[in-house]
């Protein structure tokens, strides 16, 4: 009995602790307090003049600072304009992210499909025939205006086009969509495979 009290106390005095430290209220001030400080942000960011919200984007895609370029980088890749769309992808692209590839392996039965996907391009399959590949994006060649394979020095990989990107390789070619959505959508092409390849590239989730 003397050992159930203590424990009582114990917690009785732990909540108390918790109490006096901080108050549900001040919790939610602190929370209200962080979520306005982002506003002014969303604010400029959703100026209805174009070119404002536009110029507001690019700075600060170029802060340096993670916070405020992710928010510009979410708001322009969801955005209703393809030029803020394209302006971001760039942006996207240049820090050299690893991008998942999603190819839906079930439109051919073609073994040089899966062997192509799974062998040469290091794939790994998921649900319903979905195989996933990771390609590190490499620098901008600045005179093909194409971004390169981190792996590949010189090789094309992704092009940004007013509708989105057209990828390639060196057995690949297609081109897939940004329409706003957070994902690159469409078709490639495979070499020795008939059938055109549905692909996607999320880059919101």
């Amino acid at each position: 009995m003397r050992q159930l009290f203590v424990l009582f106390s114990l917690a009785l005095g732990t909540t108390s602790v918790f109490a006096q430290s901080l108050s549900v209220e001040e919790l939610r001030q602190q929370i209200d307090a962080r979520v306005n400080a982002l506003n002014p942000y969303q604010e400029l960011l959703s100026d209805p003049d174009p070119d404002r919200s536009m110029a507001a984007m690019e700075i600060m895609l170029a802060s340096d600072d993670p916070v405020l370029m992710n928010m510009a980088m979410e708001f322009g890749v969801l955005s209703n304009s393809p030029r803020v769309r394209e302006i971001a992808l760039a942006s996207f692209l240049a820090t050299g992210p690893s991008l998942t590839i999603e190819f839906d392996a079930s439109v051919s039965e073609d073994p040089g499909l899966r062997s192509t996907l799974l062998r040469s391009w290091r794939g790994a399959e998921g649900e319903d025939q979905v195989i996933y590949a990771t390609w590190k994006v490499g620098p901008l060649n600045p005179k093909t205006a194409c971004y390169e394979f981190d792996d590949y020095a010189g090789q094309c990989y992704l092009r940004i086009t007013p509708a989105g990107v057209s990828i390639s390789g060196i057995n690949v070619s297609g081109q897939l969509t940004n329409d706003g959505s957070g994902q690159l959508v469409g078709t490639v092409s495979i070499s020795g495979v008939v059938a055109p390849v549905p692909t996607r590239i999320t880059l919101m989730k």
